[in-house]
């Protein structure tokens, strides 16, 4: 049973706040993201920023430009971020026949196409002591992100943007095997991705969230942020 699903039924709250245990939050986080919450009620997330506490290394947002201002955003890092509760179940919670890491886009594009934001709050501050798992557990994140980015792919995007975006993902995360020596993790995870297709193809549906601009910005490699 994936536990977060299992808190998320149990919780009692508006609002709920996923840590993971090697995770704290900064003062006055949960302060900043209730607010969130109260301002605007198309916000159906909130997600944090995270930082490795060992070298002071800003591990989400991944890119530079995003780390300082609040924004419109279109997932989130698993180790540490908020829900509405009544947002999280009608979403479907998390698919719970998917490996560990990638899954936060999955239930992301849900929680978008049900018409809710998800909102990169900069306040919101959270120290991850594990760092980011593909340094510090390198086989395993390869192996389970290339599976699930594959499941990915399958359900929510356009038939043209997958292919483009698969091939790009594919030939990307290759280099990135053969350098720091997961390419065995790598092949894995390509293998179960593959195995997704016939099995979960007839599950597909497009996400309206994914219009062409954005779409075109994700598959070259611009973050999708919108103030």
């Amino acid at each position: 049973m994936c536990l977060s699903n299992f808190g998320a039924e149990k919780a009692t709250g508006k609002i709920l706040v996923f840590l993971d245990s090697d995770t704290y939050l900064g003062p006055d986080t949960l302060c900043h993201c209730v607010r969130e919450f109260d301002l605007r009620q198309d916000v159906g997330g909130v997600a944090f920023k995270v930082i490795d506490p060992k070298d002071g290394r800003i591990v989400f947002p991944f890119r530079e430009e995003l780390v300082g201002d609040p924004c419109f955003y279109h997932s989130f890092m698993g180790c540490a971020y908020a829900f509405r509760k009544e947002v999280f179940l009608s979403a479907g919670k998390y698919d719970e026949d998917l490996p560990i890491y990638g899954t936060e886009e999955d239930i992301s594009v849900r929680v978008l196409d049900l018409g809710y934001q998800i909102k990169y709050v900069p306040q919101c501050v959270a120290y991850h002591e594990g760092g980011h798992p593909k340094y510090n557990r390198p086989a395993l994140f390869m192996e389970s992100i290339v599976a699930n980015t594959s499941w990915h792919f399958i359900h929510y995007y356009p038939f043209q943007f997958m292919v483009l975006y698969a091939a790009k993902d594919v030939l990307k995360k290759s280099n990135k095997a053969f350098s720091n020596g997961t390419f065995r993790s790598f092949c894995r995870g390509l293998v179960r991705g593959l195995r997704y297709i016939p099995r979960e193809w007839r599950k597909r549906k497009v996400s309206p969230y994914w219009n062409w601009v954005d779409l075109y910005m994700h598959v070259f490699g611009k973050q999708i942020c919108h103030h």
